[in-house]
């Protein structure tokens, strides 16, 4: 059984921890660890006496092989060899774990290596796994999934999660991975249409994402694909992908975070770059960062502790209401006003009205169909897309003295021009205008919210 076989693994890396005796230390050796374990199996543990260190040449000493008795079982332990010895042995009891005492007493060896050496053997049961706890627990999650979670969760997810062990994006971004690439499938087909290539399902371009996190990984650094890690690994990927099936250059488009990881700023990555990215630094004059990453970053603690004395919330329990306002802010925010609790049962609302049946009885519900990409990227092949810069909601204006929205159809922009912004995690993004032009078409809504690269409008 993998779990048991991974909890004896930490378990059996932890087990004779010697308490010192005055005057003495003792070093033991683990050998006969098992590679594998399955529930009702015998594990035989070898513990040798590598060194002793005395000052009045009596070995003297007592100390507790902890394990955890909710995974092992303990059977027997037996001094097989022995110069001269006394031997006592016993088990405690412990609130969450079991120790075996043991207390040796030996006047006639000082240090093995003298006189000969002390090997204890110590057998350990694997226990079955308790399948009503399993049951209880498992009975828990699948009523979260129920109730609101599985609204949310692809079902797609639990069939694919696997396919990412190949290029080593962690499961758990898998729905968030999903909703990025539906967000630029669009996008990149009507790439592919300018250039006269056939289009492609999301399926493949899940396979060619997960191609090119493999190469581009070791190529950034090997960062540890951990959050936000993963993240950027992931997105400079699908902006790799964009680029190549737009016929751009690999590496046209890496977003600030990202090259903030890449220069160092975020503390020294594990691999060396590859050439190609250090030239790509040098040449947009960007310089490397070789000090301490926390240097480069204000301490902002005192203003939020401020904020929330004046706010009159509590820090909490080690400061950790203080640690979530300084991370989210404005999650924070919408938390303690109540927004995000309305904004959560609204779309809960929604998303188990779609799951229901078509008719729905309570009230009548008009549901506007998202923005059909394809059919007018068929329709106009050289309009070129208004894409959003990172994942947030969309503002297109922030009007004060009246109802912001987005720019009318057939307004004119100009190339760099600033056409909207994207309201993120930590502050506003531009979105703009890539070529002198027109809008010709709105595909996001003020105020609705979208993933990084998807068309939020085009131009022509």
């Amino acid at each position: 059984i993998l779990m048991l076989l991974l909890i004896a693994t930490v378990c059996i890396s932890m087990l004779a921890l010697p308490s010192h005796a005055a005057g003495n230390a003792f070093r033991f050796a683990i050998s006969d660890v098992p590679q594998t374990a399955e529930s009702g199996d015998t594990l035989n543990l070898t513990l040798t006496l590598t060194e002793v260190q005395d000052k009045n040449g009596i070995l003297s000493a007592d100390f507790n092989l902890r394990y955890d008795s909710s995974v092992f079982e303990f059977v027997e332990s037996k001094l097989t060899r022995q110069p001269s010895a006394a031997w006592f042995f016993t088990v405690a009891d412990h609130p969450e774990e079991e120790y075996a005492t043991f207390f040796l007493v030996d006047n006639m060896v000082s240090n093995p290596a003298k006189g000969g050496e002390i090997v204890i053997s110590v057998t350990f049961k694997v226990k079955d796994l308790n399948m009503d706890a399993y049951m209880e627990v498992r009975s828990l999650t699948q009523k979260f999934i129920d109730d609101f979670l599985g609204y949310w969760i692809d079902p797609n997810n639990s069939h694919m999660s696997s396919l990412l062990v190949g290029c080593g994006l962690p499961g758990g971004m898998m729905g968030s991975m999903m909703a990025d690439l539906q967000g630029v499938h669009g996008a990149i087909n009507a790439g592919l249409r300018k250039q006269g290539k056939a289009e492609i399902n999301l399926d493949q371009l899940m396979v060619k994402l997960f191609q090119e996190v493999e190469y581009a990984w070791p190529r950034l650094g090997y960062p540890p694909l951990v959050t936000p890690f993963s993240q950027y690994v992931k997105n400079t990927a699908i902006l790799n992908l964009m680029s190549i099936m737009q016929g751009k250059p690999r590496w046209s488009n890496i977003d600030k975070d990202t090259w903030n990881m890449i220069l160092g700023k975020m503390g020294k990555l594990p691999g060396a770059l590859a050439p190609e990215i250090v030239a790509l630094a040098k040449e947009k004059g960007l310089e490397f960062y070789e000090g301490n990453p926390q240097d480069a970053f204000p301490d902002e603690l005192p203003k939020f502790r401020q904020m929330m004395k004046e706010e009159g919330w509590d820090e909490g329990q080690d400061q950790e209401e203080l640690f979530e306002f300084a991370m989210h802010e404005r999650q924070y925010r919408d938390y303690r006003s109540g927004v995000a609790k309305e904004r959560f049962n609204k779309d809960l609302e929604e998303r188990r009205a779609k799951a229901g049946a078509p008719k729905i009885v309570v009230r009548p519900v008009v549901e506007m169909p998202k923005f059909d990409i394809d059919s007018f990227v068929a329709a106009h092949p050289q309009a070129i897309p208004l894409q959003a810069p990172a994942k947030g909601q969309i503002l297109w204006q922030l009007d004060v003295d009246d109802r912001s929205t987005a720019p009318a159809v057939g307004s004119a922009v100009k190339a760099g021009d600033c056409v909207g912004y994207v309201q993120t995690y930590y502050g506003m993004e531009e979105i703009t205008a890539a070529c002198d032009g027109r809008i010709l078409a709105i595909c996001s809504k003020q105020g609705e919210n979208v993933v990084k690269n998807e068309i939020t409008a085009f131009i022509g």
